[in-house]
């Protein structure tokens, strides 16, 4: 024979109190492979009439193996301005938002980046040195 149903009790104190500490809580992610790895910072942007965009990946070369795993870390969308823009102008504010995109990143992952690269389109722009 089932058990009848008893309600849950809720306490409200408890649940502020689990509250503050979700915020001390961290999950940390993995994204490595095993032995010597070379990373990489690859940013891809793009423009239309209604909007541009950028999105970085995180390349991971591994040096024993043949294995490369391409993982997409960020993304960022905006709208048009309202007023009249040109494309080669919205293709550049995907690019300054990809630049800025890839600082944050590199700066969140706290890995040793061997190479970053923005592209669009067609081409690649440029790659991003230390200096």
């Amino acid at each position: 024979m089932h058990e009848p149903y008893k309600p849950i009790k809720f306490h409200p104190s408890k649940i502020a109190t689990d509250l503050l500490e979700i915020q001390q809580c961290q999950i940390p992610r993995y994204l490595g492979l095993s032995g010597g790895v070379t990373y990489r910072l690859l940013c891809f942007c793009d423009a239309s009439v209604k909007a541009f965009a950028t999105v970085v990946y995180l390349q991971m070369i591994s040096a024993n193996t043949s294995i490369c795993r391409l993982i997409p870390v960020f993304s960022k969308t905006r709208l048009v301005p309202t007023k009249q823009v040109s494309m080669p102008r919205l293709e550049l504010l995907a690019v300054i938002i990809g630049v800025r995109s890839l600082h944050l990143v590199e700066s969140q992952l706290k890995l040793k980046i061997s190479e970053k690269n923005i592209m669009n389109r067609l081409t690649m722009c440029f790659t991003l040195d230390e200096d």
